[in-house]
């Protein structure tokens, strides 16, 4: 997908998603395994990311942001993670 995701709700990527700018909820926003987001993830309540999803690239980290944040093993993110509540890799 070109662009940004932004939603008024949950948001659920399916497997091998991509998208090329940022993704944005107030609800949770899961990740599904294999997908790419380029941009930021933010999310008003909690990030999911599953296994072999990568968030930004080497030359051009991001961030995701969350109050909770659940990281599955092999996810792959270039940049910084603000879980300001609870973050869990391995879930």
């Amino acid at each position: 997908m070109l662009g940004s995701v932004k939603a008024n709700g949950e948001v659920q990527l399916g497997e091998r998603t991509t998208v090329d700018g940022s993704l944005v909820s107030t609800n949770t926003i899961q990740i599904c395994a294999g997908s790419f987001v380029k941009g930021p993830v933010i999310s008003e309540r909690e990030i999911r990311v599953g296994a072999g999803v990568q968030i930004g690239i080497p030359g051009t980290p991001t961030s995701i942001s969350a109050p909770k944040i659940y990281l599955a093993p092999g996810s792959v993110l270039h940049g910084t993670v603000w879980a300001r509540v609870e973050g869990r890799v391995g879930v």
